[in-house]
Parts: C-alpha cells; sequence; structure tokens
C-alpha cells in the first residue's frame, strides 16, 4: 500500500490547522465558512530559491503558527485537510507560556494575563 507524502516546494510551508471548536451556537452560511487561523507547520520547503539563495522561514517544522484566513492552497491527504502556504501568508509564530498569577484572589483578572505570546514574523 502506499501512502502520498507531501514535500512543500521553494517559499511553501505545509501546516496543519487546528479545528475550529463548536461553541453550541446556530452557524450561519457565513460563519461556516471560517476556519481557523492557527495551526502546526508540518513541513518547509528547501532552503533556498531557485537562483539558489537561501529563503528566510518564519517557522519551522513543529512550531505553531498564526496564518492569513483566506491564504493557501488546500491538499487532502487521506482523511487529513493540509494547508500549503507561502512565507509571506505566515503572520506570526505562537509560544504558549505559562502565567501563574493571571486571576486575582478576589477573582479579576490580573494585568499580567497572557495565556500566549505572539511574535509578529519579520523579515531579516
Amino acid at each position: 500500500m502506499q501512502q502520498m507524502v507531501v514535500n512543500p516546494c521553494s517559499n511553501r510551508l505545509l501546516v496543519l490547522l487546528d479545528e475550529v471548536k463548536d461553541t453550541g451556537v446556530i452557524i450561519t452560511p457565513e460563519a461556516a465558512k471560517k476556519e481557523s487561523q492557527f495551526g502546526n507547520v508540518l513541513a518547509v520547503g528547501s532552503m533556498t530559491n531557485h537562483k539558489g539563495e537561501a529563503i528566510f522561514y518564519p517557522a519551522k517544522a513543529g512550531q505553531k503558527v498564526m496564518v492569513s484566513r483566506y491564504g493557501g492552497v488546500e491538499v487532502k491527504v487521506g482523511d487529513k485537510t493540509l494547508k500549503l502556504y507561502q512565507c509571506d501568508d505566515i503572520l506570526a509564530t505562537i509560544d504558549m507560556v505559562d502565567v501563574p498569577d493571571a486571576v486575582a484572589p478576589d477573582g479579576k483578572l490580573s494585568d499580567a494575563i497572557s495565556t500566549a505570546k505572539v511574535d509578529v514574523v519579520e523579515k531579516p
């Protein structure tokens, strides 16, 4: 039995988007079209372009990213739907950090609340 393996080319990244959670509310047709903007990078393309010049990658395999909502090309592999994005479609990398004192004893959110550190990606 053969299995398809997707290897991104050039400046592409292969991303598995997170599932959008069901909130238990009625979904309108417009809301049903929305996809998650967050996912995990599964693979990146070659580190050089067709001229042999190095390509800057905003993320590496295994990293959580925020992507452009309407970017990417859908790829079906088995029962999974993946997306191929260009480097410019990666908006940010996501690092989860612990925030031990996010809620004060009085039940109010403290100024220190931040469940995710978001690094905006800039080309060097």
